[in-house]
């Protein structure tokens, strides 16, 4: 429920907009420093391939690991963001980083404490790391431009291996794949720590007021990530069922089967965890998330192998004055567009809506793939029609995590964020099955054509879905359920008890009418505010129940919803107390034994009514 920060006399000024961006600068060069472990991969398989002889599906399994650490663990990095701060996490992701790609410099087998898969999953956690939190320091920093500040810094990871595509390429013929995993993920390993230590976030008070735009919808309320997914002991089951499974499969010899098994539990299991126990949109945000990811991994992973099938990776293509090999040249526009795509759709976004941008980026990404698809054979349709694709894919990047953020709020925007940016991974789970395809039929033509179809079906579901339904959502996102029930009450009934009553409140007086929550909760007012707390909550309730404007029912969910709105409360102001450091401890500490005196109430209150 609603989350609020105490501010006291000596609250923090407003920081200027120029120390806005340098702190999104910092992300950005953060999330160029991680590229290539995501966008220089393509390059690396072929002489993987070469020089041990492994088939291309089992060595893409490394890709899924490093995609599947790299998102999953991005909510528990979250975490330590919102709690610690980003220097902390962007710091360990940054050596993590480093010493990933020195293991794959070393390695000699695909599995293995020393091989492949687990070199690319120390690389996963390390760059979802420095992911999560520059995606979620973006999101806090700018809450006026949260499209454009969440596609800048996704820009960097998109477009910032475009600068490495022909160095890579170039070292990997000189000094082969080993030497130059080596020395670039050195590199770029030492980069990103330096950087940790000039990465804040922001505090209470020194920001703008979010978007003032009809077609930006922007939730008043906080949700804790618990509240969006239901609570922790369901997922703990379900992993270790999930986990179950897996070892099961694995002993049986059909393991290469698994990630495909794992995806549609994600989907059955976890999709009615979320529906039951949490926000069900959010299993709609991520249904789109991982059918529109899942083709752009696919070509990201592959684009190299598909040249080569294609038998055009080194045909010469000469474009506005440039003769490249036509996969060198499709790498570097795809990379450049896919960074570009992402602030420039979140720009969109910022102005005509979240839901009207992706229907476009999504309709243009299907057709894109399908022309692909069709006149991929051609190099320099191959290179055009590639970084088309690309342009409309990247946007996602930018798209979900301000939609999430404008759904569920700012306050645990790193967490939130990176929930959903677990369908990423997810996504990835599917992409070994594009190579058993492609293997299986003898061409890409099937790959291409689900490809194309799943971004359709997402572009209509943004629009005709999504897009009602969220508004639904928002619009009721500045009242608890209890709001709801007492404000018809208070609508439906002409008793002067209920039509007018008033509680005291350091010397206003608060209608039912114009504010149910306040006259019935005493809700959010800071402590000072507050006069005796439970004998005014006592006083309005035994009002409403003498009007027999609520029925016994109704006020019991009233009275659980407002017990658990407290509850979550009082966990965030211990964390503010930790984290933010607010000027009156003396003030928190005061709220702090307000909350615990009404939850108390409210507990006996729930018991009396059970009673009845």
């Amino acid at each position: 429920m609603g989350q609020s920060t105490v501010m006291g006399a000596g609250a923090p000024p407003r920081v200027s907009d120029s120390y806005r961006w340098m702190q999104l600068a910092i992300g950005v060069v953060c999330m160029v420093m991680i590229a290539n472990y995501q966008y220089g991969w393509t390059f690396f398989v072929p002489e993987i391939q070469k020089k041990f002889g492994w088939d291309r599906a089992s060595i893409q399994i490394a890709f899924t690991l490093f995609v599947l650490f790299e998102t999953w663990l991005v909510p528990i990095e979250g975490w330590f963001v919102d709690r610690y701060g980003p220097r902390v996490v962007i710091f360990w992701g940054g050596v993590l980083c480093g010493i990933g790609w020195w293991m794959t410099s070393r390695a000699t087998t695909l599995g293995g404490i020393d091989g492949y898969y687990s070199a690319m999953i120390v690389c996963g956690i390390g760059a979802g790391a420095v992911y999560g939190t520059c995606i979620g320091n973006a999101l806090k920093w700018f809450p006026d431009k949260r499209g454009l500040a969440a596609g800048i810094t996704a820009a960097g990871f998109g477009a910032g291996s475009a600068f490495t595509v022909s160095p890579i390429q170039n070292m990997i013929a000189a000094s082969g794949f080993q030497d130059t995993f080596l020395y670039f993920g050195i590199g770029q390993g030492i980069i990103i720590c330096l950087l940790a230590f000039l990465m804040q976030t922001p505090v209470a008070g020194q920001l703008p007021a979010g978007a003032m735009n009809a077609n930006v919808i922007q939730t008043r309320r906080q949700y804790a990530p618990n509240e969006i997914i239901g609570e922790n002991i369901y997922w703990i089951v379900g992993s270790v069922a999930a986990l179950a499974i897996g070892l099961i499969m694995v002993w049986s010899g059909v393991g290469f089967w698994f990630p495909l098994v794992l995806a549609a539990f994600i989907f059955v299991v976890g999709g009615g965890i979320v529906i039951s126990r949490g926000q069900p949109i959010f299993t709609l945000m991520y249904f789109m998330f991982v059918i529109v990811g899942a083709g752009g991994l696919m070509v990201t992973a592959n684009l190299s192998p598909i040249a080569n099938d294609l038998k055009i990776a080194k045909t010469d293509v000469t474009l506005l004055m440039w003769t490249m090999p036509a996969l060198t040249f499709a790498a570097t526009i795809d990379r450049i567009l896919n960074g570009l795509t992402r602030p420039f759709f979140g720009w969109v976004s910022d102005n005509i809506g979240r839901e009207n941008t992706m229907f476009i980026a999504f309709l243009m990404e299907g057709v894109g793939i399908y022309l692909l698809y069709l006149l991929g054979a051609n190099p320099v349709w191959f290179v055009l029609l590639s970084g088309f694709v690309f342009f409309a894919w990247g946007e996602i990047y930018s798209l979900f995590p301000s939609t999430c953020t404008d759904t569920f709020g700012a306050k645990f925007a790193a967490t939130n964020a990176g929930l959903l940016y677990t369908a990423k991974g997810t996504a990835a789970l599917l992409v070994p099955y594009s190579n058993f395809i492609q293997k299986s039929t003898g061409s890409w033509d099937l790959v291409f054509i689900v490809a194309a179809a799943a971004n359709i079906v997402a572009a209509v579901l943004a629009l005709f879905v999504l897009k009602p339904w969220r508004a639904r959502v928002v619009a009721a996102s500045g009242a608890s359920p209890s709001d709801e029930i007492l404000a018809e009450a208070a609508r439906s009934t002409s008793h002067p008890a209920v039509a007018s009553p008033a509680i005291a409140h350091a010397g206003e007086m608060v209608s039912v009418e114009a504010s149910p929550r306040a006259a019935v909760t005493a809700a959010v007012a800071p402590p000072s505010a507050i006069v005796a707390p439970p004998a005014a909550l006592a006083a309005a309730s035994g009002a409403m129940a003498a009007a027999g404007a609520v029925r016994p029912a109704d006020r019991l969910g009233a009275l659980r919803a407002e017990n658990r709105d407290l509850k979550q409360r009082l966990s965030a102001l211990i964390i503010e107390h930790d984290s933010l450091q607010p000027a009156t401890p003396e003030a928190l500490a005061e709220e702090n034994a307000n909350l615990k005196e009404r939850i108390a109430w409210f507990s006996a209150e729930t018991a009396r009514l059970k009673r009845s």
